[in-house]
């Protein structure tokens, strides 16, 4: 979803079913869980006889009942997935008025209403969300590169500057003759790689605002593309 609010922002209009996409992802993640299982058994030969001393079940019944807060916050959590998840597929479903209603609330509101039941939800008298948590649990380095690496890419793809015109010359002899497949293996590997030393979020940003003039000139499926760049980089 982030990559497509990302081409949004690139000026690239792309209307991807949602049901079709989510089942791409999972698909894919139960394939590479399955090549990593087999890698990691025969190739790496990873020593996993520690585990063989413990159980699912036992380890379960060593932990503590889950209490009436951890309860109702997984119940919660459950909730607002379900929300969420339900009001992103709106727009893959026939028109009418719920699913109307749905789409001009978006995920966005979403999170506003789940943010508002919480500062009014009460366990046991006390406040279940204190607001003061929210500005401690955030990561706000990692918030402030990605806005700044979003403000960039917005730099990057404009017209105006040119930077996208000059990569995509700079980088199209690299390309010449070769086929959308090996483009896109390039481009997962390079992905993959600078993923490993920096934000995964800004790679994922600049990855496709330096190759997007270039992708549009080889004619390559844009829903391809953001299906290998949203996997690659968040590997």
């Amino acid at each position: 979803l982030t990559a497509l609010g990302i081409m949004a922002g690139a000026g690239i209009m792309l209307n991807v079913n949602y049901f079709a996409y989510i089942g791409c992802i999972l698909g894919y993640a139960v394939i590479m869980i399955a090549l990593y299982a087999v890698a990691m058994k025969f190739i790496m030969r990873v020593d996993v006889a520690a585990l063989k001393d413990g159980s699912t079940p036992t380890m379960m019944a060593d932990l503590p009942p889950m209490s009436k807060q951890q309860k109702q916050y997984t119940i919660f959590t459950l909730a607002f997935i379900v929300a969420v998840v339900v009001t992103g597929s709106a727009g893959s479903l026939p028109a009418n008025a719920v699913t109307n209603f749905l789409n001009g609330l978006g995920t966005v509101g979403v999170c506003f209403i789940f943010i508002a039941i919480l500062l009014i939800w009460r366990i046991d008298g006390k406040p279940a969300f204190r607001l003061g948590a929210l500005y401690n649990g955030v990561m706000w380095d990692s918030v402030m590169i990605v806005w700044g690496a979003m403000v960039l890419a917005g730099t990057l793809t404009a017209e105006a500057t040119g930077i996208s015109t000059f990569l995509a010359m700079t980088v199209a002899p690299f390309f010449a003759g070769k086929s959308v497949v090996v483009f896109l293996i390039l481009f997962a590997l390079v992905t993959l790689i600078l993923t490993n030393f920096f934000n995964n979020m800004v790679i994922m940003i600049l990855m496709f605002s330096c190759t997007a003039a270039i992708m549009m000139q080889m004619g390559i499926n844009m829903f391809l593309v953001l299906f290998v760049l949203t996997v690659a980089s968040q590997m």
